[in-house]
């Protein structure tokens, strides 16, 4: 029984578990894309930014031109120059190109240089020149196109945000390589995500190994008490079960009940304190294990009171084992700093009959330990019923 509960509890717990850990990975992927998404937006903000601000500059140099503190000429050379040099992140630069399709200025492509660029294509078929200009004279907006990396000739998909200065009749650009936003995303999630993975996993490794100590701890609290050692009354109405299954596959054994009481404890609480009434307890409860079989039921049945479930062959056999308990703790010297004294027990005791209930035996058992009371204390009465089996 006791194994068929802890392992409910832990089938209960892993289920917890894994539980836990599907709705913690579920978060894990939920924050993935929804982080993802939003940096996504900020790097195109931020490029959008960046392409805003170098139109900016445009405009500031076209403003000294206007005041002929400059040729117009040498105000868009300064330009071209300040766009050509600009540079952001890995492969991140500027570019300029006039509203008719000719290319201004490419940092990385000279040889466009001049030759209108309205009917070029790229490895879509998309006449991404022609967008360029939509998207500029609507008030600025994305393209998505395929364009070589700096240094390389293989085309790879990329977002660029353009802009048009009326005055010069530029289209100003910059963009984005997909590949390389998405890596750098992932990275940045990578190590995001790692953390909360590790400290996930850590939390999860902990709740593991403290959740397995909490159940061995509440196992050890529902069959043991913590006072005495002794098993507890839960224990016990779970585990006479199985007596009660072997007596009725032996029933010439004499399945036996135990009923014991201290004498006078509430006089000991009040005389020495309960701190002294636990230790007594404590030390009965020792005296008990200490002179029951391994196979016996020893139970702290509730306060002062103990109950014994065994199996038994003779009378004598029976009334041996209760008067070696009893004349143990009348022979145990209870002593502390302050006081020195002794303690006795009644034990009442009564065999269980298949025909009954082991509710009833248990009663039968505490009126022979009322009995003993009756008679004195610090006595063994045994039931009749115990007696006529014995003959």
């Amino acid at each position: 029984m006791k194994k068929n509960k802890r392992s409910t509890i832990i089938k209960r717990f892993l289920l917890l578990l894994i539980f836990f850990i599907i709705v913690a990975t579920t978060s894990v992927i939920f924050f993935y894309f929804s982080f993802s998404s939003k940096l996504k937006i900020e790097k195109k903000t931020q490029t959008q930014i960046l392409t805003q601000a170098l139109s900016d500059i445009v405009e500031y140099l076209h403003e000294i031109e206007k005041s002929s503190a400059m040729t117009e000429e040498q105000a868009k050379k300064l330009a071209i120059n300040a766009l050509k040099n600009a540079r952001y992140e890995n492969n991140g630069y500027f570019w300029i190109n006039a509203t008719n399709g000719d290319m201004i200025m490419h940092p990385f492509a000279d040889e466009t240089y001049g030759p209108n660029q309205m009917d070029l294509q790229d490895i879509k078929g998309n006449f991404f020149f022609r967008e360029f200009l939509e998207k500029a004279r609507d008030g600025g907006g994305w393209v998505e196109y395929y364009w070589p990396k700096p240094g390389e000739t293989k085309a790879y998909k990329k977002i660029a945000y353009v802009v048009i200065f009326e005055e010069w009749e530029w289209i100003i650009g910059t963009g984005i390589y997909v590949d390389e936003m998405d890596a750098s995303i992932f990275k940045t999630l990578l190590q995001t995500s790692g953390v909360i993975s590790l400290l996930l996993l850590v939390f999860i490794v902990f709740i593991f190994f403290e959740a397995r100590s909490l159940i061995k701890d509440l196992n050890e609290l529902a069959i043991k008490d913590n006072l005495t050692g002794l098993y507890s009354k839960f224990f016990f109405n779970e585990t006479i079960k199985i007596f009660l299954k072997r007596h009725k596959r032996n029933p010439q054994l004499f399945l036996t009940l135990f009923f014991l009481d201290l004498d006078h404890f509430k006089r000991i609480n009040d005389t020495y304190g309960h701190a002294i009434g636990d230790m007594v307890l404590e030390k009965v409860g020792k005296i008990l294990l200490d002179n029951t079989r391994s196979e016996d039921l020893c139970v702290r049945y509730g306060g002062e009171e103990f109950l014994i479930a065994g199996f038994f062959n003779t009378l004598e056999e029976v009334q041996n084992y209760a008067e070696r308990i009893r004349s143990q703790i009348e022979g145990t010297n209870f002593l502390t700093r302050k006081y020195y004294f002794n303690a006795t027990i009644s034990i009442g005791i009564a065999a269980h009959d298949q025909e009954n209930s082991i509710e009833k035996t248990i009663k039968t058992a505490d009126k022979q330990l009322y009995i003993a009371k009756s008679n004195g204390r610090n006595r063994v009465e045994i039931d009749d019923s115990l007696k006529k089996k014995a003959f």
